[in-house]
């Protein structure tokens, strides 16, 4: 019979054992210490599954159209192109401050740290946050789908203009070119097609 070989400590096996460990000791406390509020778990169960079956087993089609519906469908279309194309006009200028090579180090750090946290909220917060000030409609729709197009274009555009060859940019300033003419006449020529696309 073969000796069993004992397995050398591993640190990061040991950290994810005890996580779980935590987070399971965690949810046993909170289910034992909820208040519940004397409501039954069956009773609540009853309740959920009463509540999906009048949504998906009861339709209600009589007040719901096929032309109503295509044109809803065409005004999300609508909501999507237009929040679209104003998020890649703010986010060509925003993807140059973004890109280092253009921009310098400190701009372009705060712009993608901005940019990162607003990609962090998802785009149906950003719509319900704009819908709190300006009420709902087809404005907090557009603003807040467009808050989300800015940060993922941003991110696009700048990668993009760091790929930029180093030499062209190092060639037009050493010519006496402003940056504006660098932008214009060489970096956003270069990558017109990456924008385009």
């Amino acid at each position: 019979m073969m000796p069993l070989r004992k397995k050398p400590f591993d640190r990061s096996r040991f950290i994810v054992k005890l996580t779980l460990f935590v987070i399971a000791a965690i949810t046993v406390w909170t289910l034992a210490t909820i208040d519940s509020k004397n409501v039954s778990i069956t009773e609540g169960l009853y309740q959920t599954l009463r509540n999906f079956g009048s949504l998906f087993g009861d339709p209600h089609f009589k007040h719901f159209t096929l032309k109503e519906a295509a044109y809803s469908g065409l005004i999300t279309i609508g909501l999507a192109i237009i929040s679209t194309l104003i998020g890649a006009v703010i986010a060509l200028g925003t993807g140059l401050l973004a890109a280092r090579n253009i921009s310098g180090n400190t701009v372009s750090q705060v712009i993608k740290a901005i940019m990162a946290v607003i990609r962090a909220i998802p785009t149906i917060l950003w719509v319900l946050i704009i819908a709190v000030s300006s009420g709902l409609g087809s404005a907090a729709a557009i603003i807040g789908i467009t808050f989300h197009t800015i940060s993922y274009l941003t991110k696009a555009y700048g990668e993009s203009f760091e790929e930029l060859n180093p030499g062209i940019l190092e060639a037009l300033k050493a010519s006496g070119a402003s940056r504006m003419q660098i932008v214009f006449r060489a970096v956003i020529p270069s990558s017109l097609t990456y924008i385009l696309s």
